[in-house]
């Protein structure tokens, strides 16, 4: 998915949420289909749960991909400005697909399926580079 300013006031009906326990026991993904910005939705996140989804294993990956439905768009806590999830993680997991972060046409800007949707300080424009560099 890449990015632009057309997306900075863009409202997704699609959601995902974080909730986990602050023991550090499992962590829990839920979709839910509101219309709201990236600001909104990471606000009703954490109001009703912990956060919006951060992804920091494939394990957590393949969680996440079980609940969606591939070539809609989501909003997730992946912040471009800093390139942090929402919740102060690192950005570790870059290889999203079999395909993705080889660089197969010199420069990997987006990933796919259609999951990532960062915020750059509450607006969506700029573009997600998924690689390892």
């Amino acid at each position: 998915l890449c990015f632009n300013d057309t997306f900075s006031d863009l409202k997704s009906y699609l959601i995902l949420a974080l909730s986990a326990l602050s023991n550090g026991g499992p962590r829990g993904f839920h979709l839910f289909r509101e219309r709201k910005t990236w600001s909104e939705a990471q606000t009703y996140c954490r109001s009703h749960y912990t956060d919006l989804a951060s992804v920091r294993s494939k394990e957590e990956k393949d969680a996440i991909f079980g609940k969606i439905q591939f070539y809609q768009n989501y909003w997730i806590g992946l912040s471009r400005e800093s390139w942090k999830w929402s919740d102060k993680s690192p950005f570790l997991l870059k290889k999203w697909g079999p395909t993705e972060g080889l660089n197969t046409y010199g420069s990997e800007y987006c990933t796919d399926p259609k999951l990532i949707k960062p915020s750059n300080g509450g607006n969506t424009n700029g573009s997600a580079k998924d690689s390892d560099s």
